[in-house]
């Protein structure tokens, strides 16, 4: 994982711990991101509004204070709602949760179940290869769990996820995952991206937009979504992400 040193891409580093974010701040540096880092909620979310081009990585720390000046303890919350806000605005963006919480399955699951992918998590303290492979991965589109926060919660973490799913939704995003093994391997490159727009997907993999839209069609139909699926209000391309999710997470776990 290297950014190119010509044109170096961006990368928002939100942490509020001074040692820690000059650690970080050195570590992509020395992979040529530029940085821009901000220390709690509210700077963030002036960086996040002003960015352009949007930043290519984002390292995104859990707990963190609304402003300098604010008197509670810092809150998950903040990070989480940061999280969505990146992913709303820039679909593309690969974020890393680097968080100190060893439960952070539990914490991330309002994420996951959003079917977002380009979504790593990786747990503070970890060795520096840990966030290697977790920055490679979100930046290649997929999710991942680095195994100590997967191991840090009695149940499994593709059984949380299919909870949080709820029962209406969860066998059929289970059905969809078992299908994906359907698909051709540039349809799954397609398919894993579907959160995103139709001219970034094309941006991605060098496609044109119509080719894209005819890979999605044989997509939905070689996953049997007809025309009109739509369950608890998930569109047809938000549910094949869900079902990516846990596919990868199935991965991860192997």
């Amino acid at each position: 994982m290297q950014a190119d040193a010509s044109n170096p891409a961006t990368a928002l580093l939100i942490e509020d711990d001074p040692f820690a974010q000059f650690a970080l701040r050195q570590y992509l540096e020395a992979k040529r991101f530029s940085v821009i880092s901000a220390t709690t909620y509210a700077e963030a979310r002036q960086l996040i509004a002003s960015q352009t081009p949007p930043p290519l990585l984002g390292i995104v720390d859990l707990a963190l204070r609304e402003t300098d000046e604010s008197v509670p303890a810092m809150r998950d919350a903040y990070g989480i709602e940061l999280v969505h806000i990146l992913k709303r605005l820039y679909p593309q963006i690969a974020i890393v949760i680097w968080t100190a919480y060893f439960d952070g399955v539990a914490r991330i699951l309002p994420l996951l179940t959003c079917g977002y992918t380009g979504l790593a998590c990786v747990a503070k303290g970890s060795p520096e290869s840990a966030l290697n492979e977790a920055i490679t991965r979100a930046l290649s589109h997929d999710v991942y769990l680095h195994h100590s926060i997967v191991m840090a919660h009695p149940e499994p973490a593709d059984a949380m996820f299919l909870k949080a799913l709820g029962p209406e939704l969860a066998p059929v995003i289970e059905q969809i995952a078992a299908r994906f093994a359907d698909l051709t391997p540039r349809q799954r490159e397609v398919a894993e991206r579907m959160t995103c727009t139709t001219n970034i997907i094309a941006q991605q993999l060098g496609l044109t937009v119509m080719t894209v839209r005819k890979y999605t069609d044989a997509i939905y139909e070689r996953l049997e979504l007809k025309e009109d699926s739509s369950i608890n209000g998930f569109r047809r391309d938000a549910m094949i992400v869900l079902a990516h999710t846990l596919r990868r997470m199935r991965i991860v776990e192997e």
